[in-house]
């Protein structure tokens, strides 16, 4: 989003913008270090923008959803996101501001480091990898045959 300085009016400027995530490089595929996170809908973000002397401030709103997979159970889920940054900017000698770089880096920021499908999810068996979420682990019911001398 560019805001050029001398279009913005002594009552602020409103503005209004959609972004593809695959053009801002946002979403996260194959990184050794993270789960997936893919973009289910373009970024949107709504800008209040007003200048005072040589200070600009540039209130965002940003809405967006994301497909991403559960850190526990490793399900695939979608959770929407509505985020409110605040940018300050000097702009002496500077005519076009783009903003776009630091809403960016403010939705990076805001990545899930460990996504939960939900609050209360129980994640996958260590023994036998069930999900827990959907059925009863089989490690116990096993254990427990051969316990009681059933195989």
């Amino acid at each position: 989003m560019k805001i050029k300085i001398e279009d913005i009016p002594s009552q602020g400027l409103h503005k209004e913008m959609s972004y593809d995530p695959r053009e801002l490089d946002m979403e996260i595929e194959n990184h050794p270090y993270s789960l997936p996170v893919k973009f289910s809908t373009p970024i949107t973000a709504i800008a209040d923008i007003m200048l005072y002397d040589k200070e600009l401030v540039v209130e965002v709103v940003v809405r967006y959803k994301l497909k991403m997979v559960c850190s526990r159970c490793l399900e695939e889920f979608e959770v929407g996101f509505e985020k409110r940054f605040i940018f300050n900017y000097n702009t002496r000698g500077i005519e076009v501001i783009d903003i776009t770089p630091d809403i960016r880096e403010e939705i990076i920021l805001c990545y899930p480091q460990k996504p939960l499908c939900k609050p209360d999810c129980k994640g996958l068996c260590s023994g036998c990898g069930v999900n827990l979420n959907v059925e009863r682990c089989r490690c116990k019911r096993e254990n427990q045959e051969v316990e009681n001398g059933q195989s």
